[in-house]
């Protein structure tokens, strides 16, 4: 979730991603092989964060554009 507000704490945009693997470049493993591998969860949360920053700016620039 992403949330921009002004000086005084006033929101003025605020929009939330998903990313799920089944959807995107993302690996899809089980929840014990991620685990069993905290270098690919960790390259895994950053792939996703990637993912979600992209879509979350896609936004922002669509509404600001308008």
């Amino acid at each position: 979730m992403a949330t921009l507000s002004d000086q005084h704490g006033k929101i003025v945009w605020k929009q939330e991603e998903f990313v799920g693997g089944a959807t995107t470049e993302l690996q899809i493993h089980t929840l014990e092989e991620w685990v069993k591998d905290p270098a690919a969860l960790k390259d895994g949360f950053i792939m996703a964060s990637k993912l979600a920053i992209v879509s979350l700016l896609k936004d922002f620039e669509s509404k600001e554009s308008r």
